[in-house]
């Protein structure tokens, strides 16, 4: 007869936020809590028998929304009751740490009170290793997920989060973890129609730009960037500001990767480096720096900066402002990135369908 296998279990939470001291009766019995919290995030481990492994075998990301990750499959339900999934397609790609991720959606179902079967998907990339990587090495995978997670969230124009993960290993272990600490993303999910990159070019642009990222220095510049052009909740001023830094940032990285030097350079000379680097056509959008015919992206900037207040014409202006440095940014990360910007919804001809790109003219004289 086999003896019984003994399953133990580990909590960890390394963060927890109090909610403050309680104290109550209940059922004419006091009690008292020291506190009650809320973990930032959450960690399980299941170990069989004691014997945790040393390297990790398999796991997966949880997601969430990605529309440029084209994950598709088709349920079909049988009248039996029974479920099928069937892949239409499933995205993979391989990390630098060794792991290859394969996208897919998972569906989880639930009746409720009429007889009615609701089925829910989430997004997730589940992952086998290539090489043997030690599960201390795990964070590094984690990190080279947030990096794939970036670029894609870039290329959709909507943030993508990694909300839980889970891992097993060679031995009896399997981990669980749980984010809590994360905001996730409220707004509209774009349509395949309005992301950066054509979800028929994400396979090809992915590779090229996470290529390009990883041969990079100082990738801490792409990323704020990244972040302030997926920022969700400033007002419209703020939004400029924000956008205008990612600019910066940018032409930072241009000119400290070409090996110059100092630290105090005008923004206009940093535009001039990269605009000797790289040739990108800008000449449709609103200037950054000509004012000739009006104010610039920079004196609007500078503007917003010292508090100058916005009248009706100024804020009708500024709409249109932010739309025109939001595509200038998009062009210049796309050139670092080394994709073509033909080949996004930033190109010219694909901009000319839209008023905010070819009216800037008009309104630029209210500012």
């Amino acid at each position: 007869m086999l003896a019984p296998r003994k399953v133990s279990y580990t909590i960890e939470a390394k963060e927890v936020w109090s909610s403050g001291i309680s104290n109550g009766h209940k059922d004419g019995i006091f009690y008292f809590f020291t506190f009650q919290g809320t973990p930032a995030e959450v960690r399980i481990t299941t170990t069989l028998d004691r014997k945790r492994g040393h390297h990790l075998v398999r796991g997966v990301f949880g997601l969430t929304d990605c529309p440029i990750i084209n994950a598709a499959a088709i349920i079909g339900r049988s009248y039996t009751g029974n479920v099928r999934v069937r892949r239409v397609v499933v995205p993979t790609f391989t990390l630098k740490s060794g792991v290859r991720l394969m996208f897919k959606n998972h569906f989880d179902s639930s009746e409720r009170r009429q007889g009615e079967t609701i089925t829910t998907s989430h997004l997730v990339g589940e992952f086998k290793v290539l090489k043997r990587i030690p599960v201390a090495s795990f964070p590094a995978v984690e990190e080279d997920v947030d990096r794939f997670l970036r670029l894609a969230s870039f290329a959709t124009r909507y943030r993508c989060l990694c909300t839980t993960w889970s891992y097993s290993d060679d031995g009896s272990s399997y981990v669980r973890h749980y984010y809590q600490n994360l905001t996730i993303p409220k707004g509209r999910v774009p349509s395949t129609n309005e992301t950066l990159i054509d979800i028929a070019m994400f396979p090809k642009f992915i590779r090229t730009a996470y290529s390009r990222y990883l041969r990079s220095a100082q990738t801490d510049l792409l990323d704020n960037a990244m972040y302030a052009l997926l920022n969700e909740r400033a007002t419209m001023e703020d939004r400029f500001t924000r956008v205008f830094s990612a600019l910066q940032s940018l032409l930072w990285f241009v000119y400290r990767n070409g090996g110059a030097a100092g630290t105090r350079i005008p923004i206009k000379k940093l535009f001039e480096v990269f605009a000797s680097t790289y040739s990108v056509k800008l000449d449709d959008l609103w200037p950054l720096f000509d004012n000739g015919s009006g104010a610039s992206l920079y004196d609007i900037r500078n503007a917003i900066a010292h508090g100058e207040f916005l009248n009706p014409g100024k804020f009708m202006a500024l709409s249109y402002a932010q739309e025109n440095l939001n595509w200038t940014v998009e062009r210049i990360l796309l050139a670092i990135l080394r994709w073509p910007i033909e080949q996004s919804k930033v190109r010219p001809e694909f901009l000319r369908s839209w008023s905010l790109a070819h009216n800037w003219t008009t309104v630029r004289s209210q500012w």
